[in-house]
């Protein structure tokens, strides 16, 4: 890797420590802590150092490059530097509210089962072959990703399905133009702490399909969100959903109707469907064949943490999945509703520090459907946990059909125990996550663990 950049024969691009090394440019962002890692800096001799214009602090360098958006340049820089490594992957990039993971991690999924040498990226972490990864963000910083690509390139994987959140392009650390195939789930409210209002944040993800005009777009026939999107691209564009689709559906699985041929899935509820509507499409555009793909969807079991079944306790049926926004838990209680043959319990809370609004929302869509309604931890962070609760409180109409458990743990175990044949217990917000946290500690915790660790008590 070598390239002239600003009159500099560079051998890499660095905005992390971490990666730092000599014949590197530096690119100072925003949140640089400057007394902590400036000292570092200087003592790997980069070949320049790039600071934003309004940048407070002081650095006293041979040579600086003084810009006015430094995460915006580094973007472009790296865009340019790393082309080649850029090109050698075929980019497919999901973006939305709902949907994100389960299509991403289907689709990887997919076309490893087609012999693919195919990478994921996404909220539950880094796939490639047999390894896997976690990553603190769903979409990784620009420098991460980078890494990652060099890491892939080295074994052979050409192909990376990817997670695109909103505040990774908001925050201008997404290679958008790298990206051939593009996917449009839906919006729902989620990160509005962040984006301040809806329109904001549509406007983060509309952007993932301007630029450059060479990919495919897949975006959901029924959102509205969507044909704004559609609206405003001229590229080839594939409506996905299920309006001409005949849709079967129990808590096995579900049937799929598309193009004429039925795709069998362990998938379940309305949603997947959906969400496996737009995995056949991107499929199909890829010139796979029908009977290919029939093999290959069916032979993925689940997705770590989505309507993911973990066993069965006292005649009933324990689930976890990560919904987390009102929208996302009424599209999993719905779906599961009129499935249930006995009573629908379901456990969720709210994280700290986060969007209140969206808190008795929450509280609305679990009255809505479920039968029993257990309020409890999810992520407090530094608020307290009983301010949340009184958020979450303000939503339900009937005091008498929820309980308050905070410890989690005890959450889940109590309602187990209240478990008859034909029930189900749905245990929502965390999904494949394996941590909770409280004030400014991560402490391990596992749903899915706790749920199993309980049943084995009784066998």
């Amino acid at each position: 890797m070598g390239l002239t950049l600003y009159g500099l024969n560079a051998q890499d691009l660095c905005s992390n420590t971490k990666y730092l090394q000599k014949n590197s440019i530096f690119y100072i962002m925003g949140d640089f802590n400057f007394e902590k890692f400036l000292p570092f800096v200087l003592k790997k001799k980069p070949l320049a150092i790039i600071l934003e214009k309004k940048s407070k602090s002081k650095v006293d360098y041979k040579n600086i490059i003084v810009v006015e958006d430094v995460r915006k340049i580094y973007r472009q820089d790296v865009e340019k530097f790393y082309y080649d490594l850029f090109t050698s992957f075929e980019h497919i990039g999901i973006t939305g509210t709902k949907g994100k993971s389960t299509i991403a991690y289907t689709l990887f999924k997919c076309l490893q089962n087609l012999s693919q040498d195919v990478a994921y990226i996404g909220t539950m972490g880094l796939y490639y072959k047999s390894h896997h990864e976690s990553m603190v963000n769903t979409t990784p910083g620009l420098n991460d990703f980078v890494e990652i690509l060099k890491k892939l390139s080295s074994e052979k994987i050409d192909t990376l399905v990817s997670e695109v959140s909103s505040q990774a392009i908001l925050q201008d650390r997404v290679a958008i133009d790298y990206f051939r195939h593009r996917v449009f789930t839906d919006l729902s409210e989620e990160h509005l702490d962040c984006h301040l209002n809806m329109e904001n944040y549509f406007e983060e993800k509309a952007k993932f399909f301007r630029g450059k005009s060479n990919y495919t777009a897949y975006i959901l026939d029924r959102s509205l969100y969507g044909d704004r999107v559609a609206k405003s691209i001229d590229v080839k564009t594939i409506r996905y959903g299920l309006k001409n689709s005949n849709l079967s559906d129990d808590l096995n699985g579900l049937t799929l109707e598309y193009e004429k041929t039925d795709f069998k899935t362990h998938l379940t509820g309305f949603f997947n469907g959906e969400n496996i509507a737009c995995v056949l499409s991107v499929l199909s555009n890829l010139n796979f064949k029908k009977n290919e793909m029939q093999k290959a969807l069916e032979e993925v079991k689940f997705i770590p943490g989505r309507m993911e079944k973990i066993t069965s306790f006292n005649g009933g049926f324990i689930y976890v999945d990560y919904a987390h926004s009102s929208e996302s838990l009424e599209f999993v209680l719905s779906a599961v509703s009129s499935k249930v043959k006995g009573k629908l319990n379901v456990i969720f809370g709210c994280g700290g520090n986060r969007d209140p609004l969206k808190r008795p929302l929450m509280a609305k869509s679990a009255e809505k459907y479920a039968d029993i309604i257990v309020v409890s931890n999810d992520n407090p962070r530094s608020e307290n946990p009983l301010d949340i609760i009184k958020d979450i409180e303000s939503g339900f109409s009937d005091k008498a059909r929820y309980q308050i458990i905070l410890d989690r743990k005890k959450a889940i175990e109590d309602t187990m125990s209240q478990l008859n044949s034909g029930d189900v217990l749905l245990i929502c917000g965390k999904g494949h996550e394996n941590y909770q946290i409280i004030g400014d500690k991560k402490e391990y915790f596992c749903d899915k663990q706790v749920v199993l660790e309980y049943a084995k008590s009784f066998s």
